[in-house]
């Protein structure tokens, strides 16, 4: 079973962060769920039992306490998130045109991951990519979700942020092993966004460079779910 979460922390720094991205006016659903944290926790002290390493080492470096670590696939990951945004825009499977799977610890190449989730979800209606862009997959997820709204191809698109790190990581590196875990978060994104950035790419690069909140909540938010709409 995953745990439900609400962190205000995380909640500011993902409130500052879509939000600049899609640009002014838009907003988290007010049923917004912080949900979809793998339950095994791996803090600092379990990594310095077999690390040349400290909680102190790791957090004056880093700012991270622990990491989850997912005992199912990416894909089972991403579809649970996928339904709780879902839940949280009050919308069906049925009624998603689009499902965006961006990552680069994916299980398959052919048939790609996204198509897992929809068939496992029960979206038949929608169409099924996966973005590969490494640390921005979820950015780059998202502009293609806007701009495909915007030229009136889509009206609702599920767009995921998921990695399942940890069955790849040196866990013998120190330099790695503390900085990366697994999660999955999504967000729905809907054609009623009027205000929908075309430059989405540009302004997150601009909000991670200076120093936005996103940048100092880390890794914690890749297990978060939730869902953008217009006032």
């Amino acid at each position: 079973m995953y745990e439900q979460q609400s962190d205000p922390t995380v909640a500011a720094g993902l409130r500052g962060f879509i939000g600049y991205v899609l640009g002014d006016g838009q907003t988290l659903a007010e049923s917004v769920d912080f949900t979809g944290l793998p339950p095994s926790i791996l803090s600092n002290d379990d990594l310095s039992t077999f690390l040349d390493t400290s909680d102190e080492w790791i957090t004056t470096r880093t700012g991270m306490k622990e990491r989850r670590i997912s005992h199912v696939s990416a894909v089972e990951m991403a579809t649970l998130a996928s339904a709780r945004a879902l839940a949280c825009a009050g919308l069906d499977p049925g009624d998603v045109d689009l499902i965006v799977y961006g990552g680069c610890s994916n299980e398959e190449v052919v048939p790609n991951s996204a198509s897992g989730v929809q068939v496992t979800l029960g979206a038949t209606r929608a169409a099924a990519m996966d973005v590969n862009t490494a640390c921005t997959s979820f950015i780059y997820g998202l502009s293609a979700a806007t701009a495909m709204i915007q030229n009136g191809t889509i009206r609702n698109a599920v767009v995921i942020g998921v990695e399942l790190i940890s069955r790849y990581i040196d866990w013998s590196n120190r330099n790695v092993a503390v900085l990366f875990g697994d999660g999955a978060a999504a967000v729905v994104v809907q054609a009623t966004m009027v205000g929908l950035a075309t430059k989405s790419l540009k302004r997150a690069k601009s909000f991670l460079k200076f120093g936005g909140n996103w940048k100092r909540v880390g890794p914690s938010l890749s297990a978060i779910t939730f869902a953008v709409r217009r006032k």
